[in-house]
């Protein structure tokens, strides 16, 4: 007959026998563009500290910087892949891959935050990304990168007459050349690793980068003017791989839609207090700054509607008439 210290061992190893294997956390490899003058950064420092939280730790969210990989392109198509599970891509990137987030590089489209975050936190904004998830892809939120602005080295612009023959590095689209060619410009297409030496050669007379892309690659050095014409909004897409947040429970899914929403929110404030800083900087060191009147700004936006014709057949005409109708 067993004693009663034996029965109470055996009971215990038995238990250990029959025990669920150690608990193991799931890690979120996450990479974007790192520094610290760029939007990415401080939202996806703040995601991962949200996940963890809400989670409790059963979810790691390991962030990689600029060492892997590290342009936009390489961070889209891991993500698709499923190389990493998670990445921050600026919505002008992802055009290729899906068409219909073409509409956001339109000209004029948005021309305020607050129209943005309208636009990008409601039903249209999940109608652009609807077509993501059967490839491969899925937006947890919209953050903010920036609006792309004019700069030149030839005068300042206040009007449109003042554009006139400048000759403007801008991405090389259909949307784009229409779009300068109204305003009598002339678009040339310049790599950005060749942007900086064609200003200061004036191969180029400027270039239409938002303020942060102008501070990190010191355009202002090489071209004393800049106009905020805040002609495109520039989203970021905080993607999940598709197939990996489907393996994810109900309760998991839900931790990382809510933290990426509540990093939204902080990135979107931090991004706005740190663009007025470096632009503050840029002022500092001799960069002069002119803003659109609003009849200026005005004439650029109705100036810049033929433009839409030019945009892919698969940029929604009906979402970008609902995007006009909210200013």
């Amino acid at each position: 007959m067993l004693g009663r210290s034996t029965l109470s061992c055996l009971v215990l190893a038995l238990s250990a026998s029959f025990a669920s294997p150690a608990w193991t956390a799931i890690t979120i490899r996450y990479a974007h563009a790192i520094g610290p003058d760029l939007p990415s950064t401080a939202g996806a420092q703040r995601f991962a500290k949200e996940v963890a939280k809400a989670s409790h730790g059963e979810i790691h969210v390991r962030l990689y910087g600029s060492g892997t990989p590290d342009s936009a392109a390489a961070r889209l198509k891991s993500v698709e892949a499923g190389t990493l599970e998670m990445g921050a891509v600026k919505t002008m990137d992802m055009g290729q891959l899906h068409p219909a987030m073409q509409i956001f590089d339109l000209p004029y489209l948005i021309s305020s935050e607050r129209t943005a975050y309208r636009v990008l936190d409601g039903e249209i904004g999940a109608k652009v990304a609807s077509g993501l998830p059967g490839k491969g892809l899925r937006i947890l939120a919209y953050w903010e990168y920036d609006f792309r602005q004019l700069g030149n080295s030839e005068r300042p612009v206040t009007s449109i007459e003042e554009m006139r023959h400048l000759k403007i590095s801008v991405p090389n689209t259909p949307v784009y050349r229409r779009w300068l060619h109204g305003l009598e410009a002339v678009p040339v297409p310049v790599t950005d690793a060749e942007l900086y030496r064609a200003l200061r050669q004036r191969d180029v007379d400027g270039q239409d980068h938002g303020i942060f892309s102008m501070y990190a690659a010191k355009y202002y050095e090489v071209q004393p003017y800049y106009t905020l014409t805040n002609h495109v909004y520039m989203p970021m897409a905080l993607l999940i791989n598709e197939a990996f947040y489907q393996s994810l429970t109900p309760a998991h899914r839900r931790i990382l839609v809510e933290a990426a929403q509540r990093a939204r929110d902080y990135q979107r404030l931090q991004t706005t207090e740190l663009r007025a800083a470096r632009l503050a900087e840029m002022r500092q060191a001799g960069l002069k700054v002119s803003q659109l009147s609003p009849q200026a700004a005005a004439r650029f936006r109705l100036n810049a509607r033929p433009a839409y014709d030019a945009a892919d057949p698969a940029v929604d005409r009906v979402l970008v008439q609902q995007i006009l109708d909210l200013d």
